[in-house]
């Protein structure tokens, strides 16, 4: 990137990080509604990408394959829209309260294999 004089400007993962305001490119910028509450919107600018990137471009499920999520936040159901794209069915089939469980981690275990 660079400025209106043609000075480059620094930038890390296209976000100018030498800079009084943000600056973004253009190509990773969306327009939003106006009216749109921002404390509701920034989610999508970061839960959602990384849930769904994460296991799109990460965990890369195969169709019929089992994927297990820990937290249904933002985050969480943005991968389970991920596992859906990749070919899962989708549908959150098993729901485990920590709070019922010494060990959750191996009660998800069993429902994974």
């Amino acid at each position: 990137m660079s400025n209106t004089v043609g000075q480059v400007i620094k930038c890390r993962a296209a976000i100018a990080w030498e800079a009084g305001k943000p600056l973004v490119h253009a190509g990773c910028a969306a327009k939003i509604n106006p009216d749109a509450p921002l404390d509701n919107v920034c989610i999508l600018s970061c839960g959602i990408c990384t849930g769904l990137g994460a296991t799109i471009n990460v965990a890369k499920p195969k169709p019929g394959s089992s994927v297990a999520i820990f937290g249904l936040g933002a985050v969480g159901l943005a991968a389970a829209e991920g596992a859906r794209i990749s070919g899962k069915n989708f549908g959150v089939t098993d729901f485990i309260n920590p709070k019922d469980h010494d060990k959750p981690v191996q009660e998800v275990s069993s429902l994974t294999i």
